[in-house]
């Protein structure tokens, strides 16, 4: 196997030459913000759609909800492909390994097309042939070298490919972008559709996007709007990547992306709609939100759904904000969370299945 070619010299390619069939994980440093994934009670129900924010296997619309108790398994969010060709989160219960190797190795073989984790209507995309090479996380990139067998994907789910395997892996602390290599070869082509592979892939790259071309996407900014959707009669959370001219606030940006029209099929989660429509706030290192009187949990105190939600979108921007909320220029505290600076998204179970 060829050596892969990273800016600079690592340890993994020191190993590989005394040991070229090791497969190897090295984890530098941690990325702020994020931690790995535990259970956090949380209370968000779709009117119509019966879908939670986690704590249930997929039941079915309307059924009873129970809290799950945590036990010596770890939670990882994947993202497996729907027969209509939308990238759906699930969160996963694996078994806790020694390394950040092994846990990698275990998250890839849950993308395959053989995945534990499908469902009637969602699957892996990965060749269940495929096999891992190499495995390196160097400074915040995963660098994962693969077979040839990779390539013999769905040629109609390429782009679901790659939104699959950065959207996973980028749940882990240490990960912030993605470099794939095919038997050492840098990736830097899709070979079926020709999708452009960026030269390191992150979230920015989007998910379920509707707009496909990139010219319509110049000046223009991101955020991840979450919807629900139905699959063999299970409402899942799905993200969307929706765009919005560079311009005003990012708390107006945000309220407009909100209200770009929905997928088809998809109905916005309901949590968005106790964001008012006017949003004036000038700190543009602080998101503070104008809300709506329904969105009190009781006098002063938000629900936590709602801060949740709002939460789930900017996570995923590359820039870290605090989040905050008013009603009528009074400031309100959120329930049950005392300090939001140190919430971690990556706690939220949502779309949960049982392996």
């Amino acid at each position: 196997m060829k050596e892969i070619d990273v800016r600079e010299k690592s340890i993994v390619e020191k190993i590989k030459k005394k040991f070229p069939q090791l497969e190897v994980a090295f984890a530098k440093r941690k990325k702020p913000g994020k931690a790995a994934l535990v259970i956090v009670p949380l209370l968000l129900t779709a009117l119509g759609t019966g879908v939670g924010l986690g704590i249930y296997y997929n039941h079915k619309p309307n059924e009873p909800v129970d809290v799950i108790k945590q036990d010596t398994g770890e939670n990882h969010r994947i993202y497996l492909v729907a027969n209509d060709k939308t990238t759906v989160p699930l969160t996963v219960k694996t078994k806790k390994r020694n390394t950040i190797g092994e846990n990698l190795k275990d998250l890839f073989n849950l993308l395959k097309t053989d995945s534990k984790a499908n469902t009637n209507s969602i699957k892996g995309i990965v060749p269940a042939e495929t096999k891992v090479n190499a495995i390196e996380v160097f400074n915040d990139e995963l660098i994962l070298d693969v077979s040839e067998e990779f390539l013999n994907y769905e040629p109609t789910k390429e782009v679901n490919m790659l939104e699959s395997l950065v959207y996973t892996f980028s749940e882990f602390p240490s990960i912030n972008m993605l470099s794939i290599y095919v038997n050492g070869e840098k990736l830097e082509k899709m070979p079926q559709k020709n999708t452009l592979v960026p030269d390191f892939l992150q979230k920015n790259f989007g998910i379920n996007r509707t707009t496909k071309n990139a010219e319509e996407l110049t000046n223009k900014n991101m955020f991840n709007i979450y919807y629900t959707k139905k699959y063999d009669d299970v409402s899942y959370l799905i993200p969307v990547t929706q765009y919005v001219e560079n311009e005003g606030t990012v708390e107006s940006q945000f309220v407009k992306a909100i209200n770009n029209s929905a997928p088809d099929g998809m109905v916005l989660a309901t949590q968005y709609n106790y964001i008012s429509e006017t949003q004036d706030d000038k700190n543009d290192e602080k998101v503070n939100l104008n809300l709506k009187q329904a969105a009190l949990k009781e006098e002063g105190v938000v629900k936590k759904d709602v801060y949740e939600m709002v939460a789930l979108t900017f996570n995923d921007l590359e820039k870290d904000y605090e989040i905050s909320f008013e009603i009528e220029g009074e400031s309100l505290v959120v329930e049950g969370i005392q300090d939001t600076k140190n919430f971690e998204v990556a706690n939220l179970i949502y779309n949960q299945k049982e392996i």
